[in-house]
């Protein structure tokens, strides 16, 4: 059964997320559900990171059922070419002109020509009948660096947003593109990670209007003493709850998923505002595709801020102005309906009963933005808000509030029912993975990109001279369905069930025709609430039958690890990467690590060079001490309580903890260590 499995997806862990993830990098409930219920239902997309490919598949070939490749054979052949016609082709593949008038990013390899280029790639690869499955290991599989700035995660999610709209509008639409290759509910599987960017506008929409409404006394919700009221409170309440259960299923903590829900709010209203119209503009031939890096480097006192679960504001930036702006407006929204419930104390609190909802949906979105309004006002430090973007933010919140006050809003009886209206109412990574190998790099060339392209053998293979071990190795895993699913299945019918009441009331209190402004307003507010309902139903599928694997021996082939800017993206980020991929116990003959450098960096090329010298230290220690982690930087920043592998690692512990030193001093020291252990055991 493994023959027809074009990858594995192993989800993307990071080593540097706070305790109670600040910026909610972790992807958890996506990570431990949304995926493995995608794998249910015809498998996981490839996110471009994490992820063992199978050659054969990559290259663009077709599945069928009875292809086999003798590997051993394929990596034991030998070139017999000189030196010098080796040196030419090395500097052909080396170049940036190889790949033209060549299938390469068409029908082989990556994808070209979008942001995402790693979801159409793994959708095309499905729709030649290949398959692919999740795999989330007790052991982390995968670690990288999340960012550790608010602005890093705004630009990041604002590219990957971007991208996702780009595949929905082109003729990569899995609706599309699928349509007869892959199941029905893959192919709408894909839509909510497609539409993420369409959020954006009723996501505004539900932030902005009630509050202003509230502040020229117009209600949009039913009366707290009215029965129309228990649809509303039941589906923000019961899916909250719903959300908070799953996020501590998955292992978060209560402020965890405060966190997360924070800065789902604060995607929703800036990464995906600027990623939905600059694809609109690029459709309209107004703007031309750009692809912004995330920085993997940060100065010393935002990582200080950072571990402190402080968020960093530091920077001026138009996502910034709209946050500020939007907190401003609830924080006088919220300010607004207290004056009204107090002046109205002595009227047995008829503006409470009367707008309740609206002021619970102020107060609520008052409470998320507290760390901006501390942004805004109160920290000293460098994190803080800048002063220009709190003046933007007030004068821009006051034109809102006297502008909406400008318009008339009347209450006005419906002409059916005569009732009044006010009554009705989530590139090079940092890999160690599944189980322990012993694969080492040695330097090789290739061409991948529009850069240079390292190509990394296995220690076995170097080490017997290219004899490959003749033992033979079965796909074997289980697959198990999740536990709670009829628990899921009776919330999801309940929830349906809820918002249907919703939409009848929506219909049913329609404002008169006479009273425009209410009709336009209320009419926006129903648009907002059917979106939200065909975004969580689609997100059902993905939900509604999980399943988990469980693999022991892996027999997938190529693993990319991928660079471009060695300023953005250290070399030594892609070194940990490439050790640990190599410290794991695999077949040599089924593995290749493929180092892709598309920046034609140097750097980065010298850097493989002493990884090559290091890992002959480095594997053989992890091998005979069988040490945890496996990646180089993990290992080496554990406290002494973890660091039991050997007298050598406690030594050297020992010895960088009477004085503080930097990480490369540490490096520097456990490398001479390792050099002189190994030495003294030989």
């Amino acid at each position: 059964k493994g023959d027809e499995i074009a990858y594995i997806q192993f989800p993307q862990k990071f080593n540097n997320l706070t305790k109670n993830d600040i910026y909610g990098s972790s992807f958890r409930v996506i990570q431990q559900l949304e995926l493995a219920g995608l794998d249910a239902n015809g498998g996981p997309m490839y996110i471009g990171t994490g992820c063992f490919h199978r050659r054969e598949a990559l290259c663009g070939k077709q599945y069928e059922k009875n292809y086999k490749v003798d590997w051993k054979k394929l990596n034991d052949t030998k070139a017999n070419e000189s030196a010098s016609v080796l040196e030419e082709t090395c500097k052909v593949l080396a170049s940036c002109t190889f790949e033209h008038n060549t299938p390469w990013g068409k029908e082989m390899g990556l994808k070209y020509g979008i942001l995402v280029e790693d979801i159409i790639t793994g959708l095309s690869i499905k729709c030649r009948g290949w398959k692919s499955m999740y795999l989330n290991p007790e052991r982390e599989g995968f670690l990288g660096v999340a960012p550790t700035t608010l602005l890093q995660l705004l630009v990041q999610h604002t590219r990957w947003a971007e991208g996702h709209l780009q595949i929905f509008l082109s003729r990569y639409c899995s609706l599309v593109y699928g349509y007869k290759r892959i199941p029905l509910k893959l192919r709408l599987a894909y839509c909510p990670f497609n539409l993420w960017a369409a959020n954006c506008l009723a996501t505004l929409y539900y932030v902005v209007v009630p509050c202003l409404c509230l502040l020229k006394g117009f209600s949009l919700f039913p009366k707290i003493s009215s029965p129309w009221v228990v649809p509303f409170v039941y589906v923000a309440f019961v899916h909250r709850a719903y959300s908070l259960g799953e996020f501590l299923w998955c292992g978060g903590t209560f402020r965890g998923w405060c966190n997360d829900q924070r800065v789902w709010l604060f995607k929703r209203t800036t990464s995906y505002f600027f990623a939905f119209f600059q694809t609109i503009l690029k459709l309209l031939g107004y703007s031309q595709l750009t692809y912004a890096l995330t920085a993997k480097v940060s100065d010393e006192n935002v990582s200080e801020r950072y571990e402190q679960e402080l968020i960093e504001f530091g920077a001026t930036s138009p996502m910034f102005d709209i946050l500020a702006t939007l907190a401003m407006l609830n924080l006088f929204g919220s300010f607004g309906a207290i004056k009204k419930v107090i002046l109205d104390a002595d009227e047995d609190f008829k503006v409470l009963d009367q707008f309740g909802l609206q002021i619970l949906l102020c107060l609520v979105l008052v409470t998320i933005n507290l760390p901006v309004y501390q942004a805004l006002f109160f920290r000293k430090d460098n994190g803080k808000m800048p002063s220009s973007v709190t003046y933007k933010s007030i004068i821009f919140a006051l034109l809102a509030c006297t502008s909406f006050g400008a318009a008339k809003l009347t209450s006005k009886r419906h002409p059916c029912n005569g009732k009044n209206l006010v009554e009705a109412h989530f590139r090079p990574k940092l890999l160690s993975h599944l189980s322990p190998l012993e694969l080492v790099l040695v330097l090789g060339i290739g061409g991948h990109s529009s850069g240079k392209f390292w190509v990394v053998k296995s220690w076995d293979f170097i080490m017997n001279k290219g004899k490959l071990e003749s033992k033979s190795y079965l796909p074997l895993f289980e697959t198990r369905p999740a536990r709670g699913r009829q628990l899921f299945q009776l919330f999801s019918a309940s929830m349906s069930i809820t918002i249907c009441f919703i939409w009848v009331y929506r219909v049913s209190y329609f404002p008169a025709a006479e009273a425009k402004a209410e009709r336009w307003t209320w009419l926006g507010l129903f648009l907002a609430e059917l979106w939200f309902s065909f975004y969580w139903s689609v997100t059902l599928i993905f939900k509604w039958n999980p399943v988990f694997r469980t693999i022991r021996k892996l027999f997938l082939e190529y693993e990319f690890v991928s660079t471009r800017d060695p300023g953005i993206e250290p070399p030594i980020m892609m070194i940990n990467t490439v050790l640990s991929v190599m410290a794991n116990e695999y077949p040599s003959e089924k593995l290749s690590v493929h180092p892709s450098d598309d920046g034609c960096s140097d750097l980065t090329f010298y850097a493989l060079l002493e990884a090559a010298s290091f890992s002959r230290i480095w594997l053989p220690f992890c091998r005979k001490l069988k040490v945890e982690p496996r990646l180089p930087e993990a290992y080496f920043r554990k406290t002494v309580k973890h660091a039991d592998d050997s007298a050598m690692a406690k030594e050297c512990l020992c010895s960088t903890q009477t004085q503080p030193k930097s990480y490369d001093q540490i490096l520097r020291n456990y490398i001479n260590s390792f050099k002189n252990f190994l030495f003294n055991q030989t």
